[in-house]
């Protein structure tokens, strides 16, 4: 690939042990034919994962497997030559899109080398301690996967790794291309009770010596979240939040506590905790969105709309990895089905229309352009016999019997006000 007149690699970094060879198959299928290269940790020692290697031509190397994610994935990263783009994955990972993977690279990297692409990132996580077996959510988050490597660097900690800047730069997020995460309810499980054991030693011996690191507190957090352990998680969250951290990190810090309240059912808490983070970042969209999210949630439309509108006064910091749709798609979704219950119906179809734009499918906006419509239709027709006042029993009962067949979150409609308040209803 040439980028500015010159040759660039670019290599795929995985670490393998004893995989599922279907699955790290999969993996290997999904990028092998749109890269230079790819560099392989191998710390298992079963044979189909071998001939794996062999049939793709991987680069790999053996090594010993410590219980650390973060050091196997700094082993590949520094057997990778300066000057080339890598994208990291896990064994279990499939990518999608490698056949725009060169020419996306090219476009990015061609203005800035300090850039980084995060890709969209589906992935599973435990929901409640009680049965997680039974209870995994499907969720994504925005990691940035591919970077020049001269321009980063790959720091280690207890638990996890860190892709980190060496100047600075901004991060382009890619729609297009995704990473899927292959991974079993069980597998997961096996591998979120592991993390949690690793992070929960290190938190209890920083603590013990009194010296707790920020670093370690939330990963904590995040490792009791992961089990389900969402009351523990919030306790850790607000330790956090009482520590040496910058205004940024308590700022997604109250994010993560509002989405939790908000998967309890706990709204109040849930407002607060967005109130806390605008107050951060008052200049930044996520904290007006957590506030829509939960007045949504517990059906207060009208200053939903309120909060939901204002977060498309600000745009989201190109620093960090975010998820696109969360700032057009997902809000103008919640807009369409809170006006539709304001009784602000052509606002309603508007929104729903934007979000088909991107997601032709979604039956549920399909759903409310044609319930709104249906609903405009009968309240011009109401408005027909109010302008020409023909006010006689006939007509006054033809009135009554289109008003009762309107949905209730019609009556706030001007129109609806006004004939009720006129005749006494």
């Amino acid at each position: 690939m040439k980028i500015n007149g010159k040759e660039v690699k670019l290599i795929v970094n995985i670490i393998v042990g004893n995989e599922d060879p279907v699955i790290f198959r999969k993996c290997l299928q999904s990028i092998a034919y749109f890269v230079d290269e790819i560099i392989v940790g191998y710390n298992g020692n079963t044979p189909e994962i071998e001939a794996l290697l062999k049939e793709f031509k991987c680069n790999y190397f053996k090594t010993e497997w410590t219980g650390k994610f973060a050091e196997k994935r700094k082993e590949v990263w520094d057997k990778s030559p300066d000057g080339s783009i890598i994208l990291w994955l896990d064994s279990d990972d499939v990518f999608i899109g490698g056949d725009m993977l060169q020419q996306i690279c090219s476009e990015v990297f061609a203005h800035k080398e300090t850039a980084g692409i995060a890709l969209e990132y589906y992935y599973a996580r435990a929901h409640e301690k009680d049965n997680p077996a039974e209870d995994i959510i499907y969720t994504d988050q925005w990691r940035e996967r591919i970077v020049w490597k001269d321009s980063w660097q790959w720091i280690e900690y207890d638990l996890h790794e860190s892709l980190e800047r060496i100047k600075p730069g901004e991060c382009y997020t890619i729609s297009d291309m995704k990473v899927d995460h292959l991974c079993p309810p069980e597998k997961f499980l096996a591998s979120q009770q592991r993390n949690y054991k690793i992070i929960a030693r290190v938190y209890e011996l920083e603590k013990t010596s009194n010296a707790l690191r920020p670093k370690t507190v939330w990963d904590y957090a995040r490792a009791l979240e992961g089990i389900g352990e969402k009351e523990k998680a919030l306790i850790a969250y607000k330790t956090f939040l009482k520590m040496d951290i910058n205004e940024r990190e308590k700022f997604v810090t109250c994010g993560v506590m509002s989405e939790i309240h908000l998967r309890m059912g706990r709204f109040e808490d849930a407002k607060y905790a967005a109130i806390d983070q605008i107050t951060c970042a008052p200049a930044q969209p996520d904290g007006y969105l957590n506030m829509g999210f939960a007045l949504f949630k517990e059906k207060s439309y009208k200053p939903a709309c309120v909060f939901l509108e204002m977060s498309f006064n600000y745009k989201p910091s190109k620093e960090v990895p975010i998820n696109p749709t969360r700032y057009d798609v997902i809000p103008m979704k919640l807009l369409a089905i809170c006006y539709m219950m304001s009784g602000k119906m052509e606002k309603a179809i508007k929104c729903a229309e934007f979000v088909l734009t991107k997601t032709p499918e979604d039956t549920r906006m399909k759903d409310v352009i044609s319930h709104a419509g249906k609903t405009i239709k009968q309240i011009s027709m109401i408005d027909f016999i109010l302008d020409l006042k023909l006010l006689i029993e006939n007509n006054r009962a033809k009135v009554k019997h289109l008003i009762k067949a309107l949905p209730d979150w019609a009556f706030d409609h001007p129109t609806i006000k006004k004939w009720k308040e006129t005749h006494k209803w």
